[in-house]
């Protein structure tokens, strides 16, 4: 799988049986692990704020944010469990998915914060699926 490719597909069950061969029904998720250090990460990469986080894609660089102050939520810590996320980015219109880019494999640097995270592009393929 390469970077800039187009899944055409609308829910994370769809993408993840589509690439993993699953046979997911409903698929609420945004992360999926697939291997000690790695997950997928489904996400919508545009700047605007969802669930209290903000995601932005700068090409090589994918920074999340959260931005809804204290006390954190439960899921603030997770995404510091896993180094390298395969990034696929939900592509959106009027809110709604239209389709999936696969953006890289991205890690997570020691630059950012608790609460302001920086990923870095470690390749722009990925044969781990």
């Amino acid at each position: 799988m390469k970077a800039g490719e187009k899944f055409d597909v609308s829910t994370h069950s769809e993408l993840l049986n589509g690439i993993l061969g699953t046979d997911y029904k409903g698929y609420q998720y945004g992360i999926r692990k697939v291997s000690d250090d790695s997950y997928i990460w489904m996400v919508s990469l545009d700047g605007v704020k969802r669930y209290g986080w903000v995601h932005t894609f700068l090409g090589d660089t994918v920074t999340e944010d959260y931005v809804d102050g204290e006390p954190y939520p439960k899921n603030v810590s997770t995404g510091l469990n896993y180094k390298k996320r395969l990034v696929f980015d939900k592509v959106r219109k009027n809110g709604k998915i239209l389709y999936f880019v696969f953006r890289g494999v991205y890690e997570l640097t020691n630059k950012g914060t608790y609460t302001h995270r920086i990923l870095e592009k470690v390749s722009d393929e990925t044969d781990l699926i």
